[in-house]
């Protein structure tokens, strides 16, 4: 799905994306340098745009980021694409006024915002994100693909197979990339470097579920919010298996399906402790 341009992105540092450099009339200039730094956190443009990847910690980390902004606007995205076509048209001076944007919303609303924006995410393992999402449907009679995984009565190994959504296909690659919504199968390495020059170039922050307490405090520290406590987790499913006791056939074909999202989740992890170190965190 692909929407005219708008704005600048945030802080000058996005790149076109692998299809508008390929259609460009003309040569398209070279991106500009990536950060070396943190900015001071006086100078992170607003809004702030929340990328909640589904099932990677999202529930969780929104209301903890809008703990930050008491009486603050924010517009909450549900997933609802006729409410993603339909946030391009609404007055500006309402997309001018917000200060945080949060939910399912993919890389590349910022071009739809008056003013630069700024970009935080979470990642998580693709194969614990894919068996994390599997048992989240089966407890969810309300989710939309409750009826084909549980009325069919697939196993996880099936649900693998049958790539029923892009949900299961490379999706952490598809949020930081531009077009989002498109057929599986159809992730390939340019949109993989896309989108892992969309994460170090273009997120501000970003953490981990896996070191989901180090990552609060890296937020903490890019964006100058007072250090807290924040035990209350949402969605957790209790009755999930760890994957120690998953089908190892049935892990395999997630990986197998998953290759980028793990490659980016692998880059994603050095350049997290890269950060981690500039931000001195546990200081």
């Amino acid at each position: 799905m692909r929407m005219p341009t708008g704005q600048p992105p945030a802080l000058s540092t996005l790149r076109p994306s692998e299809r508008e450099r390929q259609h460009a009339s003309t040569s398209s200039p070279a991106p500009a340098a990536p950060l070396q730094s943190p900015l001071p956190p006086r100078y992170w443009p607003r809004p702030l745009v929340f990328l909640h990847i589904p099932k990677a910690g999202g529930s969780t980390l929104q209301e903890y980021v809008l703990s930050h902004y008491p009486g603050g606007r924010f517009y909450r995205f549900t997933g609802d694409t006729k409410q993603w076509l339909d946030f391009p048209s609404l007055p500006e001076q309402e997309r001018a006024s917000l200060d945080v944007l949060v939910g399912h919303v993919h890389f590349g609303v910022h071009r739809f915002l008056p003013e630069p924006s700024t970009y935080m995410t979470m990642l998580r393992d693709p194969v614990d994100r894919v068996v994390s999402h599997y048992y989240y449907v089966l407890s969810d009679p309300k989710h939309y693909l409750y009826p084909i995984v549980a009325g069919r009565g697939y196993t996880l190994l099936e649900f693998a197979l049958t790539r029923v959504s892009h949900e299961l296909d490379n999706d952490q690659v598809r949020w930081l990339t531009e077009p989002h919504h498109f057929d599986v199968e159809r992730v390939d390495r340019s949109l993989l470097e896309e989108a892992k020059w969309n994460l170090e170039h273009g997120i501000a922050a970003f953490g981990l579920v896996e070191r989901f307490d180090e990552s609060l405090r890296l937020f903490e520290s890019a964006f100058g919010w007072p250090r807290r406590q924040w035990s209350e987790r949402k969605n957790v499913n209790r009755e999930r298996p760890p994957l120690s006791e998953i089908d190892p056939a049935a892990l395999e074909v997630i990986r197998e399906v998953n290759q980028f999202d793990a490659e980016l989740y692998e880059f994603a992890k050095a350049l997290f402790e890269e950060r981690a170190a500039r931000s001195a965190l546990g200081a």
